[in-house]
């Protein structure tokens, strides 16, 4: 389910992911590598301009990247990173 690239084009979609990557963490399915900012001290009423996250699943070590407000090429979304 993760595997899937996801556009984040909105603040909205941006908080949507967020909420996903935190359920996430809790149920053990990804680990947290890099986040800039934290992902549990995002607050909804003031969402950052920019953020990037990295997350790693725990089966597979797979590594995915959530970014917004970025200038990466491809676009701010939810994608897996491959190659890794």
């Amino acid at each position: 389910a993760f595997f899937a690239p996801v556009s984040v084009t909105t603040v909205d979609h941006y908080l949507a992911q967020v909420d996903r990557a935190r359920a996430a963490l809790s149920d053990d399915t990804l680990d947290c590598l890099e986040s800039d900012p934290e992902l549990s001290a995002i607050d909804r009423d003031h969402p950052p301009a920019r953020a990037r996250h990295v997350l790693s699943c725990t089966a597979c070590a797979q590594l995915f990247i959530l970014a917004f407000g970025g200038c990466d090429v491809i676009g701010d979304q939810w994608r897996a990173l491959h190659g890794n």
